[in-house]
Formats: structure tokens, C-alpha cells, sequence
């Protein structure tokens, strides 16, 4: 008998997740605040209402033996009663709720690292009465302010200069020590339900400077190979000390001497790790079902070097918007991924491009030919 998975979210992660439960033989149940979402036209079944809505996510419930998270920020009642269910039915629910709880506030889970003693920056929660004096005396100009829940695609962070400090938002928030550093990194980290842990091979990130959305990945990341163990043994530690099961994404710093520092650590698969559906020998979509189902994790090997860029909107991509979820062939190595979104607006994902080679400089530059040929080639699939 097939075991059915449950989704809360139906965003693109939730379309891969979907892809990769069907080549591992198991079905899927989305729950999807809209009509419309990406994964709906992938899952074997939707339910639509809103994630407090209690009477829909116990409908969920009903249908699936396993209930995972695309997202992380779903509303405490909601966690609070997936818990219930978890103690009282045969429902399995992975990632625990309460590490949800734990890491969607970005104050607990900054504190959380620190508790823990995994290093860190310096940092201060903020509210409606906090002074931006007093917190550049602490942490120095600029520093960098991030909502303390809701955000996620370069929303809800900004970062504060001398004569900024008109823009400093007053809803809760937390504000951290700018890090100088040399480079960003992310590992992918799964951990089974048995304690296994498996790490991918770190990912080097590369932000926009202007509205922080990853612009390009490239793994193998331009590390020497004592750092590469160092972040991983790092990355498996915290989720370890989590009680995690599934995939979980850990971004760091490396800063100029040499530190390893926490950024931020998300429940759930990540945008860093959507190469591993082409360049590795398990994607992190694969490792996250089997890890959430209880079956053994997979091999991680990566195949060749890999760069993915995101395609972010921009206004030549109106035509594309209402093509359905894609997977388009650019060349012989590259790969140009569609999320079917009906609705763009700038700067949001739209989609990804992947190149596997065996130089990391030949596949960063196929994305980007990729991205120029675009608007012909999605116009093609029409």
C-alpha cells in the first residue's frame, strides 16, 4: 500500500517534492491557501483553505499517513494541532512542530543558536520602543534588520547606514552586527529518522546586493577541504541538536579569518539546494521524502559541478506568465525550470536554470545563456 504524503504549502518546493514522490512510488495531498498554486498541477490531490483554518488541515490529516512543510512560517494553531494529532492518531508529522515553532521566529532561533553555543553574530530584538541609537552604539553602522517572522525572498530585511535611520521599521524584528565576510555558503543537511545524517557538498550563495534574493549557486563551493568538513560537521550538529527529520538548510558565513558563522537555518528544502535534482546522485527533494516516510537516506554524491540561477521577474517575462510548470532543455547541459506562477512581480521566482559540467566557470556561464534565450525558447512551449 502506497504511502501518502501530505503538503502543507504548494509553492515550487512543493512541485518538486511532488515530482520526487511520484519516482519514489508515493502519493501526495497539497494544502493550498489558493487555486492557483504551482504544486496543484503536480499533486496527486489539493485541498485549498487558509493554514489556521483547523477543520481543513484535519482534512489533510485524514488523507495522508505523513504531514511535512514547504514553508515554514505556518500559524501556531495550526502546529499547535498537528501536534495533537501526532499524540493521538497514527499520524506522523516531520519535522516535529515544535522546531517549526523554534526557527520560524527569527528572534527564538537566533537565541537558540546561541543557547547552544553554535557561533553566531551579535544581535538584538526590536520593537515599536527600540532606539536605532542605541543599537548602532551596540552594533556598529550598518547593521542589518530583518522581521522577526513572515520573511523570505529578500522581504523583511534591509540593512541600516548612517542616515537611514528614518526607515527603521518598528514592528518586531531583530537587528544583527553587520559580518564582514569573504563569501556565503549554505549545506544541505538530511537526517533520517533514525539520527542519520547526510550532507550535501557545500553550496557557495551569491545574493543581490539590492533586494537580497539568491542570485546564483555553484557547488562545489571555492572552499579548501577542512572548511567543507567543518560546515558540514556544523550543519549536522545543529540539526542533530534540532531532533530534526528531513532536509534542512543551513546558510553561513565565512568571514576573512577564516570563522564560521550561523546565519539563518530553515525546516524544510531550499532554494540553494535545487541543483541536486540534476547534479547529484539523490536530490534534496528525494532525501527529504525518504527521511520523512522512514526509509533509508540516499546517496549524496554530486555527479559533476553545477551552478543554478534563479529567474527572478522582469517585465519582458509577462508572456510567460500562465505557461504551467515546465521543464525546458536549453542545451545539452542545461536545464531551464518553469514554475507555471500566473503572476509576476519584480523580482519574485519565477523559475530556475541549472547547467551541470565538468568546469564550474562553463556551467555559471551556460546559465546565464540560458536566461538570455528565455523569452524565445518559453514562448516556444506555448
Amino acid at each position: 500500500m502506497s504511502t501518502t504524503v501530505g503538503i502543507i504549502g504548494a509553492g515550487q518546493l512543493g512541485v518538486y517534492l511532488c515530482q520526487a514522490a511520484s519516482t519514489l512510488g508515493l502519493s501526495t495531498v497539497v494544502m493550498s491557501a489558493s487555486a492557483d498554486s504551482p504544486a496543484e498541477q503536480v499533486a496527486d490531490k489539493t485541498i485549498i483553505g487558509e493554514f489556521d483554518n483547523l477543520d481543513v488541515v484535519r482534512e489533510l490529516c485524514e488523507l495522508v499517513d505523513v504531514v511535512t512543510f514547504e514553508f515554514e512560517d505556518v500559524p501556531q494553531q495550526t502546529l499547535d494541532e498537528l501536534t495533537r494529532l501526532a499524540h493521538t492518531t497514527s499520524l506522523k508529522v516531520f519535522p516535529d512542530p515544535s522546531v517549526l515553532s523554534l526557527l520560524k521566529n527569527k528572534a527564538t532561533q537566533k537565541q537558540w543558536f546561541i543557547n547552544k553555543g553554535f557561533p553566531t553574530g551579535d544581535f538584538c530584538v526590536c520593537d515599536q520602543n527600540t532606539k536605532v541609537e542605541a543599537l548602532a552604539e551596540r552594533l556598529g553602522l550598518p547593521f542589518v534588520q530583518k522581521s522577526q517572522t513572515g520573511g523570505f525572498d529578500g522581504r523583511g530585511v534591509q540593512i541600516i547606514n548612517r542616515g537611514d535611520e528614518q526607515n527603521f521599521w518598528s514592528t518586531p524584528s531583530i537587528a544583527e552586527k553587520w559580518i564582514e565576510h569573504e563569501k556565503e555558503l549554505a549545506v544541505i543537511v538530511g537526517r533520517s529518522t533514525s539520527g542519520t545524517c547526510t550532507s550535501y557538498p557545500v553550496v557557495e550563495l551569491t545574493f543581490s546586493p539590492k533586494d537580497q534574493v539568491l542570485e546564483l549557486a555553484t557547488s562545489p563551493a571555492a572552499i579548501p577541504a577542512d572548511l567543507e568538513h567543518q560546515a558540514k560537521a556544523l550543519g549536522e550538529r545543529i540539526v542533530t541538536a534540532l531532533g530534526g527529520v528531513g532536509i534542512f538548510a543551513i546558510e553561513l558565513f565565512l568571514t576573512h579569518d577564516g570563522q564560521l558563522l550561523v546565519n539563518e537555518v530553515s525546516p524544510r528544502v531550499h532554494n540553494s539546494g535545487h541543483m541536486t535534482i540534476e547534479a547529484h546522485q539523490t536530490s534534496q527533494y528525494e532525501q527529504h521524502l525518504l527521511a520523512v516516510t522512514g526509509q533509508p537516506l540516499g546517496d549524496t554524491q554530486q555527479i559533476n559541478p553545477a551552478a543554478m540561477r534563479n529567474i527572478l521577474y522582469d517585465d519582458y517575462m509577462i508572456e510567460l506568465c500562465g505557461l504551467p510548470v515546465s521543464r525546458w532543455q536549453h542545451d545539452q547541459q542545461t536545464v531551464v525550470h518553469w514554475y507555471g506562477k500566473l503572476k509576476g512581480t519584480l523580482g519574485r521566482k519565477m523559475g530556475h536554470i541549472t547547467s551541470v559540467a565538468e568546469q564550474l566557470n562553463t556551467a555559471k556561464q551556460a546559465t546565464l545563456a540560458g536566461l538570455a534565450a528565455l523569452d524565445k525558447e518559453g514562448l516556444k512551449v506555448k
